[in-house]
């Protein structure tokens, strides 16, 4: 029992260290390279650091473009944000090499990290100069999350949630995603839940408070600790449905997956063995899932070595696609570009393989099977 304590306890030592108990973003630099490394998953807790032997013995490859590796994969799962374009606008070549791979007949499954359903993100895409209707799919841990929500899958963690939830919201769709779920809001003392969408506003029964903006809340990280331990006292369930930990902009926009290891080390004060976060959406298998059985459909039965994950987190796009069991395409000007003394989503940059490696070591993670500069052809 002791041991177990001092595990524990060490953990949560580890993780007040690297989050300092902010909501602030956590970013890579050349000074301060780590993000947080304890990550637990559907199937219960996993230590990214027992992944430093294995890394070791592997190395990552760099390429010109996309275009060099195509006639490998007969399947791309490709992140969004960060490689695609950054929110608003492409990135210069993405929109090409996305053509280039349709034009070879490549399955194409775009699958985000992004608490937002479907239907939203497709729009979004189109306005960008991409052409959805050559995709295969889009999967996004929002809609799978929702789906796990308003349909209770029997055997999973979303069984015996209960109806009453209080949200960590994005505070434009949160309404909507709640009830249209079976869901209500309910204060934190009240409800059976916490789910966590977003960082902008928080909502229980009556009150939303924002985080920014004209009707901001001062003391919303404060509030927002508070409500955590109430939590966290109460054993409350977690549900997140985006596990990023800062957006790839880099700007002051926290995301889910730091609130949910900052809820994870507050359990632990609790000696809460049972787990309690569920995660939907990389490096977690429930996106993975979804993906593969949209591919079968398409396809019949997959060849995992003919399928390729690309993306531009070490930690979420990387990580999922070896614990998946595929190859990975790593786009280093994403979210890791100013450790790596890039610029954000600008062609033409060149890299050096002794960078992404020292970055996988320095996260404790095994390398990507391949890297390019940017996502080009």
């Amino acid at each position: 029992m002791l041991g177990g304590l001092r595990s524990c306890l060490g953990v949560a030592l580890m993780l007040d260290l690297c989050l300092g108990f902010s909501l602030r973003p956590l970013m890579l630099h050349r000074s301060s390279q780590r993000e947080s490394s304890f990550v637990r998953g559907t199937g219960g807790p996993r230590s990214l650091t027992c992944q430093a032997s294995q890394s070791a013995t592997k190395s990552t490859q760099v390429w010109n473009g996309v275009g060099e590796l195509a006639d490998r994969y007969d399947a791309f799962l490709i992140d969004q944000w960060g490689v695609m374009h950054d929110g608003k606008t492409a990135y210069g070549g993405a929109v090409e090499c996305m053509k280039q791979l349709q034009g070879l007949g490549k399955k194409i499954i775009l699958l985000s990290n992004s608490s937002r359903r479907k239907g939203n993100s497709l729009k979004k895409i189109d306005g960008m100069g991409f052409h959805s209707t050559s995709i295969l799919d889009l999967i996004t841990s929002g809609e799978v999350g929702w789906q796990c929500l308003s349909e209770r899958p029997a055997g999973t963690p979303f069984e015996s949630l209960g109806s009453k939830v209080y949200v960590f919201g994005n505070g434009e769709e949160d309404d909507e995603y709640v009830k249209s779920a079976g869901l209500e809001f309910a204060d934190v003392e009240e409800a059976d839940f916490i789910l966590a969408r977003g960082l902008f506003t928080m909502q229980g029964s009556s009150d939303v408070l924002h985080r920014e903006g004209p009707q901001k809340y001062e003391a919303w990280d404060m509030e927002a600790r508070s409500c955590l331990q109430i939590a966290a006292n109460r054993l409350l369930p977690m549900v997140v449905t985006n596990p990023d930990f800062v957006r790839p902009d880099g700007n002051d926009s926290p995301m889910p997956g730091k609130l949910a290891a900052m809820y994870e080390s507050m359990l632990m004060g609790q000696l809460c063995a049972a787990r309690k976060v569920i995660y939907v959406g990389k490096p977690h298998s429930l996106v993975y899932d979804q993906a593969f059985e949209r591919l079968k459909e398409e396809s019949g039965d997959i060849d995992k070595a003919r399928v390729c994950a690309i993306g531009d987190s070490i930690l979420h796009d990387i990580a999922g696609a070896h614990r998946t069991g595929i190859d990975s395409i790593f786009i280093a000007d994403g979210i890791h570009a100013d450790f790596l003394g890039l610029q954000q989503g600008i062609p033409g940059q060149t890299l050096d393989q002794t960078d992404i490696e020292r970055l996988s070591k320095g996260l404790m993670a095994i390398p990507p099977t391949h890297t390019v500069p940017h996502f080009q052809w």
